[in-house]
């Protein structure tokens, strides 16, 4: 490797660690604000809205970005106040019926 190359990564490895240290503290906030957003019921949009075909309950986000559950074909699209049950990664258990369903991750 020629000494330019060495030069060259050196920089390259020193300015990848600063970011690194720059940015660490932002993402450990990060991941506390998304726990506790998570405690309150918020939905973070890092999985498809759950629907169970058995039953007809299916989720949706209320206009504070809290999840909701709802009853398939309401015309009043009232919050049952029902919570679909995370039993496992990305695995859930309907309330309703207790069908267990596997949700689709975004990202």
């Amino acid at each position: 490797m020629r000494a330019y190359d060495q030069n060259t990564q050196t920089a390259r490895e020193g300015a990848e660690k600063s970011l690194f240290r720059e940015i660490e503290p932002l993402a450990i906030q990060l991941c506390a604000l998304w726990k506790t957003a998570k405690k309150h019921g918020v939905f973070l949009e890092d999985r498809e809205l759950l629907h169970c075909k058995k039953c007809g309950l299916k989720e949706d986000v209320a206009f504070d970005g809290r999840l909701m559950v709802c009853r398939t074909g309401d015309p009043l699209y009232k919050n049952t106040g029902l919570v679909f049950k995370e039993i496992g990664r990305d695995r859930f258990r309907c309330p309703g019926c207790r069908r267990i369903m596997k949700a689709v991750p975004l990202f």
